[in-house]
């Protein structure tokens, strides 16, 4: 077997990787152990936390830096050393978070592995998956003594389309932030220049390979710069028309045909 170009794949999680059930279906999982074998790193760049990434690290025996919070940190392959983090500045925290609930938005907060949500809103009203099996602490998010890691704003698509042009209109915004999409029903406040590409470069050179001899696959508005750097990229057939559109290829399935499509595009790639 000759030595593959490819330094690393990089996979999103929720969307990309993951079915509706929250599992790895066996024929992705049964693929990704097959680019292994060809001696190319796997690694993860999730909007996650390491308590909720790193189950699935341990199932795919990942063997890169995973980026998680979107890129505002980055850890090694075992989730025991910290590579970079970041977060948001703390001024920016109380306004924009008191603006989303006058809005009527579910707010969450992430301080490093630490859930918080407001004593306002301590549950979303939306369908948020994976979000809603987490343990979550209620508090007064305009009072936290600390900057938050990532803020996430819940609800249906088109609430949190308002509630983002809202918040730029209203400059709450500030210049040590910016506003993401990470899924149908999520909006995240992230720290400015912290993103996926970012965290997919930091890791490359940490690795010594070229960001070019990279892969990812991903699925919404957070992994745009992930999928513009990559060597190689895919987006999953339902990403949003601007995802599709910085990606190398478009998988023609979603995440629904129970893996086959994206495990179809790591063979043709790698072989079997």
């Amino acid at each position: 077997m000759s030595p593959s170009p490819w330094g690393a794949v990089y996979f999103d999680l929720d969307g990309t990787l993951l079915g509706p059930d929250g599992e790895v279906p066996v024929v992705v999982r049964d693929a990704v152990a097959r680019v292994k074998a060809r001696g190319v790193r796997v690694g993860l760049a999730t909007g996650r936390r390491a308590t909720t990434t790193a189950p699935y690290a341990a199932l795919l025996g990942v063997d890169a830096p995973c980026v998680l919070f979107n890129g505002a940190r980055v850890v090694d392959a075992t989730f025991s050393t910290t590579l970079f983090a970041t977060g948001l500045p703390h001024a920016a925290a109380p306004a924009v978070v008191e603006r989303a609930l006058a809005f009527g938005a579910h707010v969450v907060a992430y301080v490093d592995e630490r859930l918080l949500c407001d004593v306002r809103s301590p549950r979303p009203g939306v369908p948020v998956g994976a979000l809603s099996r987490s343990t979550t602490e209620v508090v007064d998010l305009t009072t936290l003594p600390v900057a938050p890691t990532k803020l996430v704003f819940v609800d249906d698509p088109p609430r949190l389309q308002a509630l983002r042009a809202l918040l730029h209109d209203e400059a709450l915004v500030p210049a040590g932030a910016q506003l993401v999409r990470s899924g149908p029903r999520f909006l995240e406040l992230l720290p400015q220049g912290a993103h996926k590409g970012a965290g997919l470069a930091r890791s490359a050179a940490y690795l010594g390979v070229d960001p070019g001899s990279v892969i990812a696959f991903g699925d919404d508005e957070n992994d745009r710069e992930m999928l513009a750097l990559a060597g190689l990229s895919f987006a999953m057939g339902h990403a949003p028309a601007s995802v599709r559109a910085v990606a190398h290829r478009v998988i023609g399935g979603d995440v629904h045909d129970g893996g086959d499509a994206l495990a179809a595009a790591l063979d043709d790639v790698f072989g079997r």
